[in-house]
């Protein structure tokens, strides 16, 4: 028996469950409640920003479905003209950006940031969030940073060395102390091939009963 596409569609989303409330969590990283706030943020008239990258690893691949980053508010989120959390697969100037998020809003203080379950195979990555906003008059949101660190500590990149440390330095060298960034990351496992052939023969053993009784 030929098990068709749609079917087997159908499978995938049953297996993974489609529901983002049922999302697992790849990363969880709380702010410590001391650790310090970090700038992450582009400002899109001055054609320049400064950033955060924290590494972590995954050996599932995912369905990434969300982002939350907590942090400090120093000015007006109203003038958020975009909030963005991005994915790499190693640092800039070695990396490359693997995924970009589909939507973005800022609640409160925290970044809550929609990936809209793009594929991630297992590995390691990086990982920036950032809101898109002018100095004047919306002024600054910062990321917390948090401890203990896993992994590598996080990242400053400054892709204009407008602070002088240099394009990418590790955190410690701009803030005097090795942190990693507070976030959580959510998304929904990959099932094995097997596992979703078998849903799949379920989903067609109960159209062919449901066929038999018409």
């Amino acid at each position: 028996m030929r098990i068709s596409a749609k079917v087997l569609l159908l499978a995938l989303a049953l297996a993974l469950g489609a529901n983002g409330s049922r999302a697992a969590v790849l990363v969880n990283q709380p702010w410590d409640s001391s650790s310090g706030n970090k700038i992450a943020q582009y400002f899109p008239s001055d054609g320049w920003g400064a950033y955060e990258f924290d590494d972590f690893t995954t050996g599932t691949d995912y369905f990434v479905t969300s982002l939350y980053a907590q942090g400090i508010e120093l000015g007006d989120p109203s003038y958020n003209l975009d909030v963005v959390g991005e994915i790499w697969d190693g640092l800039p100037g070695s990396g490359s950006l693997v995924l970009s998020s589909v939507t973005g809003t800022q609640m409160g203080s925290d970044l809550s940031i929609d990936f809209g379950g793009q594929y991630l195979p297992a590995g390691s990555y990086w990982i920036t969030a950032y809101v898109v906003r002018e100095f004047t008059p919306g002024y600054q949101w910062f990321w917390y940073g948090t401890t203990p660190i896993n992994g590598s500590e996080e990242y400053f990149y400054d892709p204009s060395n407008i602070f002088s440390y240099g394009v990418l330095v590790p955190g410690s060298v701009v803030f005097s102390a090795s942190t990693d960034m507070a976030f959580v990351l959510q998304g929904n496992p990959v099932p094995e091939p097997s596992t979703v052939g078998l849903i799949g023969l379920g989903i067609v053993a109960v159209a062919l009963r449901r066929r038999s009784r018409k």
